[in-house]
């Protein structure tokens, strides 16, 4: 595990870098981005799943610690995931990382960040989005549906939106709500996963969809009793574990698609 320093536009963007000890180099990379609903959370974490990804997912984990609302609200977040994922592949020979085999992903929040990042920054080999917030509207009925009684309320993210946007206007903003994107077409495969008792879900299903009909391969995996968050509780429920071996499944075969 290494730490590095990206220059930002806000100040030192702090990386720490995963590495299997096995790992052949030059090696694939995922970039991550945490979830905490863009006012929680950092590199610590996450840094469990962090590992848990590499081991899986057979590459290295960059993960990245943007800045947070509400002292950095919006676009402060995706600005750093931007100048972060354009510095570690403008870097990746010196990394010693495959260039051809970069992906991002990240939960919650961080989910809303990898789609983002994907769609402006071309060359990337996949999106692996887990459990993604991506419509700040949130009009989507499992907001209504799973509000309340599932850990992640309807409620708190009306909080978290609130100190994250500066303005309301902003939800309409593809760079804050990925999913109200038009420029779909060509835009690297995907895998999402969804939990069945998450505000979020139905916004996961729909953006596969829409991805799907814009021709982007897509892997779309519900876990119907979990809830948000599920991915990080492995020693709470096994559904964890099945969730995190589909992630490095699915990594391994993207890697594997991407000829050397």
């Amino acid at each position: 595990m290494d730490d590095l320093f990206v220059a930002g536009a806000g100040g030192d963007i702090a990386i720490r870098l995963y590495t299997p000890l096995d790992l052949v180099r030059p090696a694939p990379l995922l970039i991550f981005f945490h979830g905490g609903g863009f006012v929680y959370c950092d590199l610590d974490t996450h840094d469990a799943l962090c590992r848990s990804l590499a081991q899986s997912g057979r590459c290295n984990v960059a993960s990245v610690d943007y800045r947070l609302a509400p002292e950095y609200g919006f676009p402060a977040a995706p600005d750093d995931a931007i100048t972060a994922t354009k510095w570690l592949v403008a870097n990746a020979h010196r990394l010693e990382i495959a260039s051809h085999k970069i992906a991002v992903g990240g939960d919650s929040a961080g989910g809303n960040l990898a789609a983002g990042v994907s769609q402006v920054v071309p060359g990337l080999a996949g999106q692996l989005l887990i459990y993604p917030w991506l419509d700040m509207r949130m009009r989507h009925r499992s907001h209504y549906v799973n509000g309340s009684g599932y850990m992640l309320t309807r409620a708190a993210l009306l909080w978290f939106r609130s100190h994250y946007l500066t303005d309301l206007s902003q939800r309409n903003n593809p760079r804050a709500s990925p999913i109200l994107t038009n420029l779909l077409a060509g835009l690297p495969r995907a895998f999402i996963l969804a939990a069945g008792y998450d505000p979020l879900r139905d916004e996961a299903t729909d953006y596969a969809r829409r991805l799907s009909e814009a021709g982007v391969p897509v892997c779309y995996s519900e876990y119907a009793g979990q809830i948000h968050g599920f991915a990080m509780m492995n020693r709470i429920t096994s559904g964890a574990d099945l969730a995190v071996q589909e992630i490095g499944e699915w990594l391994v075969d993207l890697w594997e698609t991407q000829a050397d």
